[in-house]
Formats: C-alpha cells, structure tokens, sequence
C-alpha cells in the first residue's frame, strides 16, 4: 500500500473484525481507560521527593509525597494547579491507600468494590444493584415537586444516594477543598495507617452535571444541582464523579480512577495539622439538613419489602409528594414555589 493512501474497504473491514474482540473485552474489565499522559511536576515537589513521576500510571504506582503541615501540603497543591493549567484539582482523602494485585493504588466506587475472583461476590453485586434501584426509585417517588424537577436524570439521584450515604453507587466522592479532603483522611485514622490526600486531573465542568466527551468522564456538582438548604454538599464542598461506561451497573466495570491521579499526598497525623484544618464533624454532616431526613426516611422504607411494595402504587405517590416530605423538609408545597421565586 503506498504511504498516505487509504486502505482499501475489505482490507480496512478485516482490520476492524480483528481489533473488535480486543475492544469487546476492554469495555467487559473497564480497562480501556484515558489515563493523564504527561503531568508537570513543580522545583517544590522536586525537592520534597527524589524521584517524581511522569505521567498517571507511574503517580498510582509510586509512594506518595509527604506534608508535614497543612501550610506544606497548601503550597504543593498550589504549585501542582499552577504547572498543570489544563486540568481542574478536585481531592479526596481516605485513612489509607488500597491497592491493586499489581501493587498499583485502587480508587474505584463503593459499588465495584468487590473480589471478582469469587463467585459469591457477583450475588452481593447484584443485591447491591437492587437496593440502588429501589433507592433510586424510592427518592424519585418522595421528593418534593420543586426538588424533584432539579434531579430529573436517574444520575443526578444517584450522586444524592451516594453523598447521604444511603447505599452503594457507581460514583465516586471528591471534594473542591483541600482542607475538607484532609478532614476525611485523618478522621477516624488509626496509628497504622497512612492517611492520604489525592489529587485528580479532571475536566474543567461546563454546569452543575458536565460531560467530556474525550474522556468520558462526568462531574456534579452538587451545591449548584441541589437548593441550598441541602448543608451538607455545601459545606463539604462535593463533588460525584462517574464515568459513562459504568452507568449500566455492570459487573465487569468500574472505572479506576487512579489513572487521573496528579498527585498522592501523604499526612503527618498530628494534633497540629488537625486543628490547622478549621473542619468538624458538626460542620460537615449538619443535623438541620433535610436531605438528611430524606435519606433516612429511604432507609426506613427500604428495610421492609412490604412497605416498598406499597410505595409502587399509584395513590402513594401523590401522598408522599404531598405530606410525608413537605412535613420532613417544614415547608408547605406553596413555600417552595415562594423559596425558588425570591
């Protein structure tokens, strides 16, 4: 074939058929993913660390940096947003990293996180996919009107199961502030662990729910998708990110988003870092949140068949709507209409 012509339409049609078992299967194990090629590394981290890594696939396979003090873990941070303009920072900290059978960190969501070498774990799979469902639903019956016409997507119901913690999602949380991130990595963390912060490479979202399409990679945001009476986004700054492959509740997916790491942080667990953080439990997770009540009014609901059953029928659709969440949320329907209209 002379060079820069197009193959001929059988040749290019057998190449097709060969490459499409391959990408078959890359869609079943979510490994086909768009990792961040190269990440620049400020002189900061340089001499923080002796060896810095090129490009995500080395960040999730590499130790983490370490801050000693808030103060240093800011000043990283700011270095990293402003070596690498193309991307949007968001965090997430947990108590300790998790890792792969490749030694690699593991950041997937709560309802991929199982052991797929057993076959017991696609029975909790699918159970887990059924209580979602039924949350799902059960949300989308309960919510006031008005609320209602912000979460009209099944996804946008999603990240509100997911960040009230009412069951297992294919979303996963990161937050916009850094201290928030710090909050939850050293909250709860024991001696032996190793509290870390993690920096993502995302989109920059273009709304409240943002797609990139090179990517596949969506973002809600949650303070701008739900009213302001709901504290608990607003003050934890939250963020869900999902990717679009894994809205069919797969078993096989389960995007790893290790691979837009930009950076893994290590805390010193300090009494001095902690109270430099201005972050409380109280602050976080406010009691006068009604969102609060909404979840646990869905977790009563769920515990008894029966009584989701009942809330499948047509009549109790219109007195859930009616009563039950104008009284939860202290608001009569008219109220809302007022709310939105100041």
């Amino acid at each position: 074939r002379q060079v820069g012509l197009r193959p001929a339409p059988e040749e290019g049609r057998r190449r097709r058929d060969r490459q499409q078992p391959a990408r078959v299967l890359a869609v079943l194990i979510g490994y086909k993913l768009e990792a961040i090629g190269v990440i620049n590394y400020p002189p900061l981290l340089g001499a923080v660390s002796g060896h810095l890594p090129k490009s995500a696939l080395e960040v999730k396979g590499s130790k983490p940096f370490f801050a000693k003090t808030y103060i240093d873990l800011v000043r990283m941070v700011a270095a990293l947003a402003s070596a690498n303009p193309e991307y949007r920072l968001l965090f997430r900290g947990q108590t300790k990293e998790y890792f792969s059978y490749a030694g690699n960190s593991r950041i997937i969501p709560s309802l991929y996180r199982l052991d797929k070498k057993s076959c017991r774990e696609s029975v909790a799979f699918d159970k887990a996919v059924v209580r979602l469902n039924e949350a799902e639903l059960t949300l989308n019956c309960i919510i006031p009107f008005d609320i209602g016409e912000r979460l009209k997507r099944k996804v946008e119901r999603w990240a509100v199961l997911q960040h009230y913690e009412v069951c297992s999602t294919p979303l996963l949380d990161m937050t916009s502030s850094l201290s928030v991130a710090c909050w939850f990595a050293l909250h709860g963390a024991c001696e032996s662990d190793r509290p870390v912060v993690y920096v993502f490479g995302l989109p920059y979202p273009q709304g409240p729910l943002s797609f990139d399409l090179s990517t596949g990679i969506f973002q809600l945001e949650l303070t701008t998708l739900l009213p302001p009476i709901a504290e608990r986004p607003v003050f934890q700054n939250g963020y869900l990110v999902g990717r679009e492959s894994d809205l069919d509740l797969s078993y096989f997916g389960g995007f790893d988003y290790s691979d837009r790491l930009i950076a893994k942080i290590e805390l010193q667990d300090s009494r001095d870092f902690r109270s430099s953080l201005g972050v409380s439990a109280n602050l976080l997770f406010p009691t006068s949140d009604p969102f609060l009540k909404i979840s646990q009014e869905i977790e009563r609901l769920l515990k008894s068949r029966d009584e989701f059953a009942f809330l499948q029928c047509e009549h109790m659709f219109d007195s859930l709507q009616s009563d039950s969440l104008n009284s939860l949320f202290g608001f009569e329907p008219i109220d809302w209409i007022d709310y939105y209209d100041g």
